[in-house]
């Protein structure tokens, strides 16, 4: 199976980041020679000509809702990134539920344009469109992550390490988080509850999201929607997990703790991801079958 939608986000995305702020300005490109984010879309959809007249309208509707929506976002995930020792307890918690609320907020416009677009074109271009946005969302929010003042103090499980097995993960988000020895108990027995429950839901490196990621035009339309639907489930699920376990940590430790944790777990559920798709078998097939 191809996967070349994927491929072309990731490699504009490195494009992006890469690019040197005195390239000439395109057509499509900012004055760093950066391409915006519909050039992005365009390359990486590659909408054929006999739903360009269709698809674009619907495309523009969508963005300019989301685009009223970013600014927000980008603030309240560059406070979680930021959280430190110093962070008042009630107001991190604040902040790691109101990212939460925007998680639900995003995939609930996802799923209002993703049935927009599949009715008007088809199934394949709205899981087309879906896989895309989700790329790029979590591009954006690894960026927020990384760039982050004192997002280093997570490492190694901060900076595209994925971090897969319990045994290894108990040992670093205990040390990332800083937990006293008086509270690792309570910590890792509320911890060893959300992992069996992650593993359950998304598998230990976030697996059950390679079900979604394969190239529409082998699916049909039909199915293409199924999965579509089935996708933004899968992702409303784990985020209720972390909502779940915001308030779980926050009980058993403190809310600020519990802030912090899932700051970490988001970011290591994005760059999980990531990694996931763009290494994933190009044989294996969306239904699991060879």
């Amino acid at each position: 199976m191809k996967r070349c939608f994927t491929s072309v986000v990731i490699l504009l995305y490195s494009f992006c980041s890469n690019a040197q702020t005195d390239a000439q300005p395109q057509d499509g490109y900012g004055d760093s020679g950066v391409p915006d984010r519909i050039t992005l879309v365009k390359n990486s959809m590659q909408i054929d000509k006999w739903h360009e007249d269709s698809f674009w309208p619907a495309y523009e509707k969508y963005e300019n809702k989301d685009e009223k929506a970013i600014p927000f976002r980008i603030k309240q995930l560059e406070r979680l990134a930021c959280l430190d020792d110093k962070a008042d307890a009630l107001e991190a918690f604040d902040v790691a539920l109101s990212v939460i609320i925007d998680r639900y907020d995003q995939i609930n416009l996802w799923k209002q344009h993703f049935t927009e677009i599949a009715a008007s074109n088809n199934g394949a271009i709205g899981l087309k469109f879906l896989q895309t946005e989700t790329l790029l969302a979590m591009m954006d929010q690894a960026g927020i992550y990384e760039g982050a003042a004192g997002f280093a103090r997570y490492k190694p499980i901060s900076y595209g390490g994925v971090i897969v097995g319990r045994d290894r993960r108990r040992e670093l988000v205990t040390s990332a988080l800083i937990i006293d020895q008086d509270a690792k108990a309570v910590f890792l027995e509320v911890f060893d509850k959300y992992e069996t429950e992650r593993i359950d839901l998304l598998g230990d490196d976030y697996s059950v999201y390679d079900l979604y990621v394969g190239d529409p035009a082998d699916f049909t339309p039909a199915f293409s929607k199924r999965l579509g639907r089935d996708f933004m489930e899968v992702m409303n699920r784990e985020v209720k997990l972390k909502e779940k376990y915001l308030a779980e940590m926050a009980r058993a430790l403190d809310p600020a703790t519990a802030a912090k944790f899932i700051a970490l777990e988001d970011y290591q559920s994005i760059v999980a991801k990531m990694y996931l798709w763009s290494t994933a078998d190009d044989e294996f097939m969306a239904d699991g079958s060879r």
